[in-house]
């Protein structure tokens, strides 16, 4: 059995990936629209910028990439969800 991996980040991708995430409070929706919209408000890097005039962009391409395929729960460390004020 093969698994197909859908390539490219953009607007469908996006939406997709949100509708995949069942479970998740409304304020983390909103929190990835918020970041979706910064993302594309932003302009692309270039040699211009100075935090990026040594990189070469040219080799970057958003099609390699994809959002997280999978919702599995993973299993998390104890102490990460401890009072911030009891961990000390």
């Amino acid at each position: 059995m093969t698994t197909e991996t859908k390539t490219g980040f953009d607007e469908n991708a996006f939406e997709a990936f949100l509708a995949s995430r069942h479970d998740e409070p409304q304020w983390l929706i909103e929190r990835r629209k918020e970041a979706w919209a910064a993302y594309n408000e932003l302009p692309f890097p270039n040699s211009r910028m100075e935090e990026w005039r040594r990189t070469d962009m040219r080799a970057f391409s958003l099609d390699r990439f994809a959002p997280p395929a999978s919702t599995t729960d993973l299993p998390v460390p104890a102490g990460v969800f401890t009072e911030r004020f009891t961990a000390a």
